[in-house]
């Protein structure tokens, strides 16, 4: 979710006039949509995990804890929302929602912690720390490519356009997959052992139908 959400926000403006900017929705209308992008996207991370993490509390049967904390939440992002709105526009409004999310994650990885003491521990802050390393690597890649590629693939279009996200798309994956293998996650382990499994069945399933 943390690239993902990077991404958005290195790329919410090109993203956004190729999936909107035609027709009445002009230049305009991209930069105040880009506007909310930026913002929703900063909470990306707290809406995702907060799904997960309340799955979990359903796992012990206890509804009543992720009703209270939904109730907390809705209630402070009332609250940022009139506070933020008036300086900031529809933008307060995206912040204001992704920043009540994210309290409510830690809160309820706080009370998920009680009920389960030692889940989060110095693994889990090891690993958050390198997505984050790689997640910035990627976003400076991104970047670069963007910037690269926006003044190159202007004077062809929509087609120019679609080049311009998915090339600078492709660039940010490659930049995340990298910094993945050499921060040594053990995700990319488990894939490429994985993904040797299936070319060794396919091989086998193969050479039996030769025969």
């Amino acid at each position: 979710i943390v690239p993902a959400a990077v991404g958005l926000i290195v790329l919410r403006v090109p993203i956004v006039q190729l999936l909107f900017e035609r027709g009445a929705f002009d230049e305009r209308a991209t930069v105040m949509t880009a506007v909310a992008v930026l913002f929703y996207s900063i909470g990306l991370v707290g809406f995702a995990t907060n799904i997960i993490l309340t799955r979990g509390f359903y796992a012990f049967q206890d509804t009543a804890t992720p009703v209270k904390l939904l109730s907390v939440n809705l209630f402070l992002n009332l609250i940022l929302s009139v506070i933020l709105m008036g300086p900031m526009a529809h933008g307060g409004l995206a912040l204001a929602s992704s920043l009540s999310a994210l309290v409510n994650t830690v809160l309820l990885v706080w009370y998920l912690e009680r009920r389960l003491p030692g889940i989060w521990n110095a693994g889990w802050l090891r690993f958050m720390v390198a997505v984050l390393l790689a997640s910035g690597v990627m976003a400076w890649a991104t970047l670069i490519a963007n910037n690269f590629l926006a003044p190159v693939m202007a004077p062809f279009g929509l087609f120019g356009l679609v080049a311009q996200v998915s090339g600078a798309i492709l660039v940010g994956v490659v930049a995340y997959a990298l910094s993945c293998i050499a921060l040594r996650f053990e995700e990319v382990y488990l894939l490429k052992r994985g993904s040797s499994q299936i070319l060794d069945g396919v091989r086998g399933f193969i050479t039996g139908r030769s025969r």
